[in-house]
């Protein structure tokens, strides 16, 4: 099965540690900002969201979208050469 990379986007007011435990049980996971992370995975995006809903509260806003290459960021908690290698899948 094919790997992708998805970012993952949660309204503010949601528990950032909750988050993390569900995405990561999907596979790998770098933490971008507050409410938005980038994880590896061979599900899909619409698996990802659905296991989020169900462990956040009902008004969630909840963002899942496969990344391809052409990404461009800053300021982010993580450095450039973690997210490019995350990208590779190294």
């Amino acid at each position: 099965m094919e790997v992708n990379t998805y970012i993952v986007v949660v309204s503010w007011e949601q528990i950032t540690t909750t988050v993390k435990q569900v995405v990561a049980n999907f596979g790998d996971y770098i933490l971008l900002f507050d409410n938005a992370i980038l994880v590896n995975t061979e599900y899909r995006s619409s698996e990802i969201r659905d296991a989020l809903k169900r462990a956040l509260a009902d008004d969630a806003q909840i963002y899942v979208c496969k990344l391809d290459r052409g990404s461009a960021w800053s300021n982010v908690e993580v450095s450039n050469i973690s997210i490019k290698a995350f990208y590779r899948n190294e």
